[in-house]
């Protein structure tokens, strides 16, 4: 995984998804495609790692993903989510099957 950006979504409050830190990646699919992706990560050390895979056609960055990944973030998880080689950021040709 290679790291692009790191952006801290970090404010005052104490809560644990409002303070998390978000890291934009690049991994390498099967195919050689790049495909976009980004690390959620909780406010203090993760107590395990998730991967969210997004439905059909849609994106990592999709509102109903983004509070997938919060919620999991309020209960101390890091969170992997990434776009399928074609869809979101991710390089490549989408293709069914």
């Amino acid at each position: 995984m290679r790291n692009l950006a790191s952006v801290d979504t970090g404010s005052s409050s104490s809560s644990p998804a409002q303070t998390a830190r978000s890291t934009m990646a690049t991994l390498r699919g099967s195919g050689g495609d790049d495909l976009a992706a980004r690390v959620d990560l909780p406010a203090g050390q993760p107590v395990a790692f998730t991967v969210f895979a997004h439905c059909f056609t849609c994106s990592k960055d999709l509102t109903a993903a983004s509070r997938v990944a919060r919620g999991l973030l309020e209960h101390g998880l890091g969170v992997l989510r990434f776009d399928f080689t074609g869809l979101g950021s991710s390089d490549g040709e989408f293709a069914f099957g």
